[in-house]
C-alpha cells in the first residue's frame, strides 16, 4: 500500500523534512507531503528496527501492550494474532500491534445498549464500530 511522506513521517514519528534521512527514496524537503510514493510495508520495517533497538514507538504495541489495551491475556492476544483475528505484524520473533488497530478492537460497555454499536474515538476521528 503507498503512503504519503507525511504519513511515513507520523509513523516513525519525525518531521517530514528530516524523512529523507531515513528512508532514502522519501521525497526532499520541499516536494508535496501529500504526494503517495512510500510503501507502507517498507516504512514499518524501519519503525520496527528501531523499536528492536528499544526506542519506544507510538505506533506499533508489544503484546503485553495489546493484551492490557485490550482486558485480555498476552497468550490470547498472541493466539488471536496467529489466527487472523487480531491485526498484527510478525518481526524478528515477536508480535507486534498496530495502536490505531488495537483501538478499533476496543468495544465500549455503552455497545450492548446501543445494540451492540459503539462508538470508538480513534485521536483525531470517532467512528461507529459494531
Amino acid at each position: 500500500m503507498r503512503i504519503t511522506t507525511a504519513e511515513a513521517a507520523e509513523i516513525l514519528g519525525v518531521p517530514v523534512g528530516r524523512l529523507h534521512h531515513y528512508l532514502p527514496r522519501a521525497d526532499r524537503p520541499g516536494d508535496d507531503p501529500k504526494h503517495a510514493d512510500l510503501d507502507r510495508d517498507d516504512v514499518e520495517q524501519v519503525s520496527l528496527q528501531w523499536m528492536l533497538l528499544g526506542r519506544p514507538h507510538p505506533y506499533w504495541a508489544t503484546a503485553a501492550e495489546a493484551a492490557e489495551a485490550l482486558g485480555i491475556s498476552c497468550s490470547w492476544v498472541r493466539r488471536r494474532a496467529h489466527a487472523g483475528s487480531l491485526p498484527a505484524l510478525w518481526h524478528d520473533g515477536r508480535w507486534h500491534f498496530r495502536w490505531h488497530e488495537l483501538r478499533a478492537e476496543v468495544v465500549l460497555p455503552d455497545a450492548v445498549e446501543n445494540g451492540g454499536i459503539a462508538q470508538v474515538a480513534d485521536d483525531e476521528r470517532t467512528y461507529l464500530r459494531r
